[in-house]
């Protein structure tokens, strides 16, 4: 089978092809690899990871359902409203120079406003407060005091039952593992990218080999039969 590239006026055999990549093969495959070893010394020498801590605060109706047994669809619903807003109270002004002045934080209410996302899982009246640091420990105590100022913001203006944290004393767990940079995810899409970059600079090199190397290539591309064959010199003196 022959495909035709009429633009170059290159002849591509893939019967050719083929058993050249794949005498490429080891080449291509040590290629990927160093690639993929060169992206993993770069992501963990010159890349801070970052570690998410994550709390949660409940979001209770205007009068509060904490302890009430029976609560109906509308005070769901208003309550599903509520959270809508307290989203937005999460990262209000007030709130995150309260954790700047309780963490003594040095940095600014623009970048401390980067390092928090905020969360609402469909269906629920929850809110998941996420904060991003390069140390595991300080991303845990962040998330816990955002969570409590936002609290306290929040029943200043509502009222006392409005929200409700959801993880206790013990506040937000200290991650365990970086969520980013995803070192594995980073590696694999190396080595992919690394053997196509092999794969393209092999097969340019293929196409432009123009050399004759056999018979075939004398009765393909210059389109005549090969009447005998001149051995070299070093070959003949061996025969003798």
């Amino acid at each position: 089978m022959e495909q035709d590239n009429t633009k170059n006026g290159i002849e591509l055999d893939l019967g050719e092809v083929i058993p050249f990549l794949i005498s490429k093969s080891v080449i291509i495959i040590l290629f990927a690899l160093f690639v993929g070893m060169i992206t993993l010394a770069v992501t963990k020498i010159f890349i801070t990871p970052t570690y998410t801590a994550s709390t949660q605060i409940l979001v209770l109706n205007e009068k509060g359902d904490s302890n009430s047994t029976n609560v109906d669809v509308n005070t769901l619903q208003s309550s599903t409203y509520l959270v809508q807003d307290f989203t937005v109270l999460v990262k209000s002004k007030p709130v995150l120079q309260q954790v700047k002045a309780d963490m003594d934080l040095d940095i600014s209410i623009s970048d401390l406003s980067d390092k928090i996302s905020v969360v609402i899982p469909d269906n629920t009246r929850i809110i998941t407060i996420q904060v991003e640091d390069s140390n595991p420990l300080v991303a845990k105590q962040l998330a816990d005091c955002v969570r409590n100022a936002a609290i306290n913001h929040i029943q200043e203006l509502l009222g006392a039952d409005t929200v409700k944290n959801v993880d206790g004393e013990n506040g937000a767990d200290i991650p365990k593992h970086s969520m980013k940079p995803n070192v594995k995810k980073n590696v694999i899409i190396a080595c992919l990218l690394g053997g196509i970059i092999a794969v393209i600079i092999s097969l340019i090199g293929f196409i432009s080999d123009d050399t004759i190397k056999s018979q075939e290539d004398v009765e393909k591309r210059l389109g005549v039969s090969v009447l005998g064959i001149i051995p070299e010199n070093d070959r003949i003196a061996m025969d003798k």
